[in-house]
């Protein structure tokens, strides 16, 4: 009878060896370093581009909807008119 391997032990294991891998003040340094690049003006910049895109990608789908909207609106009011037209016609050519 086959058992089944004891997965979270050999996750544990290869936990460890990738923490003996890495310097003990790495996730220290990480996060010293990402404070200095980042500065506030940049997070703004940052934030105020996202905003943009995301009222742009807005504006954008609200067009297509509306433009989608009215075509087929019109296409239904042309067909609408048609239909008066041609019974004016017939109606028309009665004597």
């Amino acid at each position: 009878m086959n058992t089944t391997p004891d997965i979270s032990k050999a996750w544990r294991e290869l936990r460890a060896s990738a923490a003996a891998q890495l310097p003990s003040d790495f996730a220290d340094r990480v996060l010293r370093l990402v404070h200095v690049q980042t500065s506030p003006v940049r997070n703004a910049a940052d934030r105020f581009l996202v905003s943009a895109c995301t009222a742009a990608a807005c504006l954008l789908f609200v067009m297509l909807v509306h433009t989608h909207n009215t075509q087929k609106t019109n296409e239904a009011s042309l067909a609408g008119w048609k239909q008066i037209s041609a019974q004016a016609d017939s109606y028309a050519s009665i004597p």
